[in-house]
């Protein structure tokens, strides 16, 4: 016995809303920022503002670097300056810190074993070369990641 029992929609809020304008509350952000708005305000703004733009310029500088001609990253935590390999579109990897090899062991991973190898990422690796482009190393010879490496591994 197949039999279809119709169901009938029912409302979840069956009250009309308010529309009575006393109810009604609206927020007017430009109304109250005007009148909340303080010459001391307005000063420190200014202050901000002008060193803002200083730091700004300073970014901007540092944006304009190019790293393309600098060698290959290096790791000499063995007393042996070897050569990292490309991890990825931009990151390096030690080719000497490795799970039997490395002055200093290897962080464990969450299951307990030693990660496989020290990493960086291309982010982190061109945050470096602006910081020791700004203080003033010389690029031109490979940088020693061994105090550099992500503290993951």
């Amino acid at each position: 016995m197949n039999s279809c029992i119709p169901i009938a929609a029912i409302p979840i809020r069956s009250v009309a809303p308010v529309t009575s304008s006393s109810q009604n509350v609206g927020f007017d952000y430009a109304e109250y920022h005007d009148q909340n708005k303080s010459e001391s305000f307005d000063q420190t703004h200014r202050k901000e503002s002008s060193s803002s733009a200083e730091h700004n310029e300073i970014v901007d500088d540092d944006a304009n670097c190019d790293f393309s001609e600098v060698p290959p990253p290096i790791c000499s935590c063995t007393a042996v300056a070897r050569r990292c390999y490309k991890n990825g579109p931009a990151g390096w990897q030690s080719t000497c810190c490795t799970m039997s090899l490395s002055e200093f062991p290897l962080p464990k991973s969450p299951s307990g074993r030693r990660m496989k190898g020290r990493k960086i990422s291309g982010g982190a690796y061109t945050k470096l070369l602006r910081k020791l482009a700004r203080e003033g190393h010389d690029l031109s010879q490979p940088v020693d990641l061994k105090n550099h490496w992500n503290r993951r591994g």
